[in-house]
């Protein structure tokens, strides 16, 4: 009889990664959740993001990879281990957005020591570094930036990256900077946009805690949706808040002309000799 039930669950767990039932049959032998704090997001995700898969990050523009980046930290306080995450980088990527500033992650209450940074020369070897840390067991994370929809990152790399990660037990994320939504293996894919912060009771007429709009582009078991989110650095969580698309307002300067002054008549001159 055991023998016969062992032979069941085995052929449950090959349907499962074949059909995309693979997270909900992990859930009832206790897989283990990263948890985002904002009720609405964790309950659509069973819990959180789960951490023996893989997950995609974008922004439409390079100039937001910080709030991308941004939400990623935010999310690495969740984490349970306290191990190395390693983060590997496209030097393309490198080249717009720059290097991670230690004193900013501090904010998320994340130490920069954790962080073992992999610069490589060019893409083809940061896919063989993310591949080879998506397979060390001893990591709490591992991190892929890119820049843009690369050739050589298809749908059957980003598969590669998935399988060792759920084999591992050790998450993998892409942070896909200035880049398009594609076909992946990734459980969950977010849009990430940074929007307008407001004071708080200290600033009132300063910047506030982040923001940001969360879209849930692709997620495994079906349900999407958009949230806008603030980073809360004293609970360490993110907050569910009202969307807000005001801008900052613009005054006109003092003691300056509407328009420019005349230029005065214009002479076409010949060519001098």
């Amino acid at each position: 009889m055991a023998r016969r039930e062992n032979i069941v669950a085995a052929l449950r767990q090959s349907v499962a990664k074949i059909d995309g039932t693979q997270e909900r049959l992990a859930i009832q032998h206790g897989q283990r959740r990263l948890r985002i704090g904002v009720p609405a997001i964790d309950t659509l995700l069973d819990g959180g993001l789960v951490t023996n898969d893989m997950h995609e990050l974008r922004c439409s523009l390079s100039r937001d990879i910080s709030a991308a980046a941004g939400f990623l930290f935010g999310l690495f306080s969740g984490l349970d281990s306290n191990d190395d995450i390693a983060w590997i980088c496209d030097p393309s990527a490198v080249l717009d957005s720059g290097r991670l500033f230690p004193d900013g992650l501090a904010h998320f209450g994340f130490d920069s020591s954790r962080l073992i940074h992999i610069y490589p020369m060019d893409f083809n070897d940061c896919l063989w570094a993310a591949g080879e840390a998506a397979k060390t067991s001893g990591l709490a994370a591992v991190v892929l930036h890119l820049k843009g929809n690369v050739k050589a990152f298809d749908l059957s790399a980003t598969r590669k990256l998935m399988l060792r990660a759920q084999s591992s037990q050790t998450p993998v994320f892409i942070l896909r900077q200035a880049g398009e939504e594609e076909a992946s293996s990734a459980a969950t894919r977010w849009h990430v946009a940074p929007v307008q912060a407001v004071g708080d009771g200290i600033y009132n007429k300063g910047l506030g805690h982040m923001r940001l709009t969360l879209t849930l582009e692709k997620n495994r078991n079906g349900q999407t949706g958009q949230w806008t989110v603030a980073w809360n650095p004293q609970a360490r969580s993110y907050e569910h808040v009202a969307s807000t698309h005001s801008l900052l307002p613009f005054y006109p300067s003092a003691d300056r002309q509407d328009s420019a002054s005349k230029m005065g008549q214009i002479v076409a001159l010949e060519k001098a000799s």
